[in-house]
């Protein structure tokens, strides 16, 4: 990318997914088997080719670092870049006050030392494909000062749950209200935008003077056609927002499907990830498997349907799973029987024993459990 860009990945916004997050962020937690959700935001910065990174962490910082590690398996050019976690340790102290804008405060030597002009923001919930790089063309080229990514849907009513709908005119944002899921048919932010360092330094100072516990979308949305003027960019590839344990699993479901993954999947853009060195999948003799993903370093020698089983999972003999999503070294006994569940990390579901949730009403089963 031929100007100088800082990409950074939001995390105070990310929706609660309930037991799910109550231990990790989002952007760290299991996605499609192999993934974390933070790889996707991560991988387009890359593909980018933008090498300046930053992470805003809100909290679990461990579980963002323990992903992360060297991020060299994101494909960023460290000689010519740097990435820089930014956490407010003081946010703990005081939750209300724990937002990016506060976390821009207490991190921007990030935002001085940078020799960035334009930052580039997107969160980790919000899963799709950009290239950024024709977007910061246009901006740079309108002379814009903010742009904001959005996607026309037709089931605001029960998607987008957290985000914010936006009134596009003639190519810039009219108004912004919250999504209170009562239309169909409408525009909604994908909390991904462009905007110059020096109106971001701007407009973290007049947040703090007007609301110390504003965050970026609110102060975007507060002064949106006073302060500066902000550009609508509509994206029309493939977009889910992950605001619901209920979504995790529908989603999820959904790019088993290649109608759907082939959306995003896509041919020279790659989706990396942090480099594992385990064992391709060993499928036993009487395995049966059907429209699944399994990842590598899985042992699957029993009946696997619909599925989604993660790194190092372990399946006996004469198991059955279907419509279930099983996180990383779970081990599911002989002859057990799961059914519309979530299985997180590291559980024992032992021999014969039913876990059995249904369409709509997912059973989760919490970390390390023991059943």
């Amino acid at each position: 990318m031929a100007s100088k860009v800082l990409g950074l990945l939001d995390l105070h916004n990310s929706p609660d997914l309930g037991p799910l997050t109550s231990s990790r962020v989002l952007a760290s937690t299991s996605f499609l088997g192999r993934f974390a959700f933070m790889d996707f935001a991560l991988s387009n910065f890359s593909n980018s080719g933008i090498d300046e990174v930053g992470i805003l962490v809100k909290s679990h910082l461990r579980s963002v670092l323990k992903h992360m590690g060297s991020m060299q398996s994101w494909n960023i050019n460290t000689k010519i870049g740097r990435q820089t976690i930014m956490f407010n340790e003081r946010g703990n102290m005081n939750r209300k006050k724990n937002t990016d804008i506060n976390n821009f405060l207490v991190n921007d030597w990030v935002l001085h030392e940078s020799k960035a002009k334009y930052i580039i923001i997107q969160p980790a919930h919000v899963i799709c494909k950009i290239d950024f790089e024709p977007i910061l063309k246009e901006h740079i080229a309108r002379d814009e000062k903010v742009t904001i990514i959005y996607k026309h849907i037709t089931n605001a009513h029960k998607s987008f749950a957290t985000h914010n709908l936006v009134n596009v005119k003639n190519g810039y944002v009219r108004s912004f209200k919250r999504n209170r899921q009562l239309e169909k048919d409408a525009c909604v932010s994908m909390e991904t935008y462009i905007i110059n360092r020096d109106v971001l330094l701007n407009l973290v100072s007049e947040a703090l003077k007007t609301n110390p516990t504003y965050s970026f979308k609110d102060a975007i949305k507060k002064y949106a056609n006073t302060l500066f003027k902000v550009h609508a960019v509509e994206h029309l590839g493939y977009a889910r927002s992950f605001d619901s344990l209920q979504h995790f699993v529908d989603y999820s479901f959904e790019l088993l499907d290649y109608r759907y993954a082939h959306l995003l999947f896509i041919k020279d853009w790659p989706i990396y990830t942090i480099t594992r060195d385990t064992t391709p999948t060993l499928y036993g003799t009487k395995a049966n498997i059907h429209n699944c993903f399994i990842a590598n370093g899985a042992i699957v020698e029993g009946r696997v349907e619909n599925s989604i089983i993660s790194r190092n999972v372990k399946v006996g003999r004469g198991a059955i799973i279907r419509n279930s999503i099983i996180l990383s070294d779970t081990v599911v006994g002989e002859n057990a029987i799961i059914s519309h569940a979530v299985i997180d990390k590291y559980c024992l579901i032992s021999d014969g024993v039913h876990v059995e949730g249904v369409k709509g009403a997912p059973k989760y089963i919490d970390q390390g459990k023991r059943l």
